[in-house]
């Protein structure tokens, strides 16, 4: 299994040559919250929806081995990028923000902006994406923090994208359209969770 700890990308791979990326849960628990999950997910779009405290960031970090099944197993293949519920930023430029040590490749990098729908904001701020982000992204509203975390996690080129509650500091428009066009367009040959 092969692990980098980019930030919260973090891709796993289980050496299965040519396979097509899932997520296998089989006879799964965790406490008190996840009894006897047994799922497969396959390439595609599934939302994971429930009451808050159902288990569902919960589900999430366990596919990103941050949490463990107490009991069952668990067998991911593909390389996963993950996108936390509350924005991770760090003091740097958005632009760094986004490619987190990642090579830059610009034609990715501006349709990643556009999906996530960024550019209007950074065509606001006067150093465009060459803005410093404060500590915790103080200097940015809740929706672009949320947007340049969602943009980070989607411009790794991995096969599964975790995307915990992404939308949830976005107006209906904006979360409607980055839906539209992140989730089931430009990820549309991806497996993508969104809890």
């Amino acid at each position: 299994m092969e692990i980098d700890t980019n930030s919260h990308s973090f891709p796993r791979k289980i050496n299965e040559e040519n396979a097509s990326p899932e997520i296998v849960v089989t006879n799964g628990s965790e406490g008190k919250t996840l009894k006897n999950l047994n799922f497969k997910i396959s390439k595609g779009l599934t939302v994971i929806s429930g009451n808050v405290g159902s288990g569902k960031s919960l589900l999430l970090k366990i596919f990103i081995q941050e949490n463990e099944l107490s009991q069952g197993n668990l067998k991911i293949t593909g390389r996963i990028s993950y996108a936390s519920q509350k924005p991770f930023l760090f003091p740097s430029t958005i632009k760094h923000n986004i490619l987190f040590g990642s090579s830059y490749d610009k034609n990715r990098y501006l349709e990643v902006l556009q999906v996530c729908d960024l550019l209007t904001d950074l065509n606001r701020l006067e150093k465009g994406d060459s803005t410093i982000v404060a500590d915790q992204g103080a200097n940015l509203s809740k929706g672009q923090q949320a947007r340049i975390n969602l943009a980070r996690a989607v411009y790794k080129d991995c096969d599964i994208y975790l995307l915990d509650d992404c939308l949830a500091h976005l107006d209906v428009l904006v979360g409607n359209f980055i839906f539209e066009e992140c989730l089931r367009k430009f990820l549309k040959d991806k497996l993508v969770v969104l809890s």
